[in-house]
């Protein structure tokens, strides 16, 4: 279900991006980090718990709202900080997903 909605955003992103930036180079992923949400792949052990996996990947969207709450503040105009706000909502809404998740299969 998260992968759905993944891809997704990722559409909605690069639709986005198409509308504000239709000159620009079609993409930046050779050079740019995606450390705003991957996970700390050291603090995951061989042999994680379900426990584990989903504190990992709240950790990941926890620095991924905080990134682009921060980042709001440094939009260039108003169009990227409804981008950042964006963004910024869908990683809450990741948090809450997981949330659930958690509960349903945690307790």
């Amino acid at each position: 279900r998260m992968a759905v909605r993944e891809k997704r955003h990722h559409d909605q992103l690069v639709d986005q991006r198409e509308r504000l930036y239709p000159d620009a180079k079609k993409s930046h992923a050779d050079s740019v980090s995606w450390a705003v949400e991957a996970p700390d792949y050291d603090a995951v052990p061989n042999d994680a718990t379900l426990k584990q996996a989903f504190d990992v990947a709240m950790d990941a969207e926890t620095r991924a709202h905080d990134f682009y709450a921060g980042a709001i503040e440094y939009a260039a105009d108003d169009q990227v900080a409804d981008l950042f706000e964006g963004l910024r909502q869908a990683e809450a809404d990741h948090q809450r997903m997981l949330r659930d998740e958690m509960a349903k299969y945690l307790g």
